[in-house]
């Protein structure tokens, strides 16, 4: 899904890019693949890691509190546990997915660095930081940001 972030803001020519493009080895699910957009991590977390797949209306306050309510409550037993990193992965999880669906694009990039300094490697907040680099038109930054996250994580095909 990232890459279709990418090409909607490849500079056009009339209804064709600018420059040329190719999508290689984009990880094309076949029938019957797993999506993989729940997180797989033990800790019944259930709601999708980006953003973009949730299915969640911003408008209904109701199911946003009951999603930050299970979040946090796992990110609580990560914190009493003294697993920080999965404690703030959890905490910001839907911070700054809520913030990119909002359109507040630096709130994003700021609580992505704020887990990003906790945990370097964490891959779901360099992707929802460039988004937030993207849609700040910092694209040097956000290509930077999904680099590095594909680095991390090359079989992430979400990436």
């Amino acid at each position: 899904m990232g890459v279709a972030k990418i090409l909607e803001n490849v500079e056009v020519k009339g209804e064709k890019p600018a420059k040329f493009c190719v999508i290689a080895e984009c990880g094309e699910l076949k029938e019957g693949d797993d999506w993989e957009i729940f997180p797989r991590d033990g800790s019944g977390d259930s709601h999708p890691d980006f953003p973009e797949v949730a299915d969640v209306d911003l408008k209904d306050v109701d199911k946003i509190v009951l999603i930050s309510e299970d979040l946090k409550n796992i990110g609580n037993t990560f914190f009493k546990s003294q697993n920080w990193k999965m404690a703030i992965k959890k905490y910001t999880k839907f911070l700054s997915a809520y913030k990119l669906k909002m359109s507040d694009r630096q709130g994003a990039v700021d609580s992505c660095l704020e887990a990003l300094e906790i945990d370097p490697s964490n891959t779901k907040a360099l992707y929802r930081r460039a988004e937030g680099w993207q849609g700040l038109k910092e694209y040097v930054q956000a290509l930077a940001d999904f680099k590095k996250a594909q680095e991390i994580a090359p079989e992430d095909t979400a990436i």
